[in-house]
């Protein structure tokens, strides 16, 4: 079911809401490394991860939705970031490595997040950035 209540449609209005968080998170920030801005996102959806994993579930069904879910999500990453990055490229590459992060997050039941901040770093350093 992908109507008002469909999880598809839940998944776009859940991502456009944690854009605008993290947009008005790194607003005013100086300099932010990439990292931190994927690490923040984990961390603000933290209650919301069972949730997450479930639509996650859903996109493996609904590939072209979920790039266009993420691509609006690296966007509004890379303006954060700034740094003259952010091009069509350069998109792309963070839909990637953000996607593994993901993964890497809903698998990770550690305390300390380890896992994720090691999937993070390893994912951003594969294309350019930190």
């Amino acid at each position: 079911m992908d109507g008002p209540l469909g999880v598809r449609d839940f998944g776009r209005k859940l991502n456009a809401l944690a854009d605008a968080r993290t947009a008005a998170t790194f607003r005013n920030a100086a300099a932010p490394t990439m990292g931190e801005i994927v690490l923040s996102r984990f961390e603000q959806n933290t209650a919301l991860k069972p949730t997450v994993a479930k639509l996650a579930l859903s996109d493996l069904f609904h590939p072209i939705d979920t790039l266009r879910r993420t691509e609006a999500t690296a966007r509004v990453m890379w303006t954060a970031y700034g740094r003259g990055r952010g091009g069509r490229l350069d998109r792309w590459l963070l839909v990637f490595a953000y996607s593994a992060s993901v993964i890497a997050w809903l698998s990770d039941r550690s305390a300390d997040r380890r896992r994720t901040q090691t999937a993070v770093r390893i994912a951003l350093a594969l294309i350019g950035v930190r």
